[in-house]
């Protein structure tokens, strides 16, 4: 993306962006259209429509910029790509619809080489806290992930219900606090470790500080429990051997293949797939549910903070002190608004006086966050507020 924005030869990459939080995307972007989270369909509906989509969508008020949008996109089919931060199915849909319209899929879009980083399955785990509350799941183990902190109540009770729960947390947080064990994972640097990010795509971690404390690799306790006194590393080891030296033809011996991978840190295989993809995405349902779309007064849309993300970060200091890089706010949680709005509403938007109190009381499917600053936003669409998760 850096690439592409700096001038050359008088070219440059082109970017729109429709938010209704200011975002650091939408800071750098060239042309930035405040919406409501209620309108993403209704966008999205309108641009497949101009481009010659299968939608015969309702006009907006925003249609000058989605014209624009259009001809750019036409201009450079194979060379665009349009992405959406919406979690709603039948926007992705109309999205994919796009996307396939453009040619973009194989070009610009790559679904053979997808990043395994946040990879994870909503299906499978809806099925677990399913079997979790009916009693069939006799031991769960819990790896690097919070899910009494992301998921509440609902996993919360279903937990109780499990006979044997291990949580390898470093810190007792919520998941680890419910959890019959807490066997302390390593921290990254004491560790030996492998990553898969994208297909064809190996690295290596290895440790570059001693144990401060008295814990274990989670790794390292699955052997043990097995009956298996081997050393991580030396499983670690093992398994490249087997099955990834074999992959390549660089290196005729194993040891010279392993002490460069550790040099380097990545390894990179050819990879190919003949893999074809086709878009069979049902466009009328997806339009016909987004015109159903509920709208509001004053919509809410959630982000995550930068420091703290989703709260895996919430107790370290230092992230907490450390500016947004938009609002410059540290440490508290609060509501970004249209500065527009809040002159119509009475609230102060200097945030340098000391008689600052903009104070609201925010509900949202019958929960409450009480005493959250509002804090003026320029560019935030007027009709929404923002507040940080986590």
């Amino acid at each position: 993306y850096a690439q592409t924005r700096k001038p050359d030869a008088d070219w440059m990459s082109k970017h729109y962006q429709f938010e209704a939080n200011m975002s650091l995307s939408g800071t750098n972007a060239d042309v930035r259209v405040p919406v409501k989270p209620s309108e993403y369909g209704a966008v999205v509906a309108q641009l497949l429509n101009k481009l010659g989509g299968s939608v015969n969508a309702a006009a907006t008020k925003y249609d000058d910029y989605i014209a624009a949008v259009a001809k750019d996109l036409k201009a450079t089919a194979g060379e665009s790509i349009v992405v959406c931060g919406s979690n709603d199915k039948n926007v992705q849909i109309l999205v994919n619809a796009i996307n396939n319209l453009l040619g973009n899929y194989g070009k610009t879009i790559d679904l053979v080489r997808q990043s395994n980083t946040k990879r994870g399955d909503d299906t499978a785990l809806i099925a677990l806290v399913k079997e979790m509350n009916a009693g069939e799941v006799d031991a769960l183990f819990i790896y690097g992930v919070d899910p009494v902190f992301t998921l509440g109540d609902e996993f919360k009770s279903a937990l109780a219900k499990v006979k044997i729960s291990v949580s390898f947390a470093s810190k007792m947080d919520e998941t680890a606090a419910l959890c019959k064990f807490v066997c302390p994972d390593n921290h990254a640097l004491e560790s030996w470790n492998d990553a898969n990010p994208v297909p064809g795509h190996y690295s290596l971690a290895q440790p570059t500080i001693s144990k401060l404390f008295n814990t274990r690799q989670a790794q390292e306790s699955f052997l043990t429990w097995k009956g298996n006194d081997t050393s991580y590393y030396d499983y670690l080891k093992a398994y490249w051997e087997k099955n990834i030296f074999n992959q390549q033809t660089s290196q005729l011996f194993f040891t010279d293949f392993w002490n460069k991978a550790l040099h380097d840190g990545v390894v990179e295989l050819p990879f190919t797939s003949a893999e074809s993809l086709t878009f069979n995405g049902d466009i009328a349902t997806a339009y016909a549910a987004i015109k159903t779309a509920k709208t509001g007064a004053i919509e809410i849309e959630l982000t995550q903070n930068i420091g703290v993300g989703d709260g895996a970060g919430a107790d370290n200091p230092w992230l907490q002190e450390m500016p947004d890089p938009l609002t410059k706010v540290t440490w508290d949680n609060y509501v970004t608004m249209n500065p527009a709005e809040m002159l119509d509403k009475g609230y102060n938007i200097n945030l340098g006086q000391e008689e600052l109190a903009n104070v609201v009381n925010v509900t949202v499917n019958g929960k409450t966050v009480e005493n959250l600053p509002v804090v003026a936003q320029p560019g935030q669409a007027k009709g929404t507020i923002g507040i940080a998760l986590g």
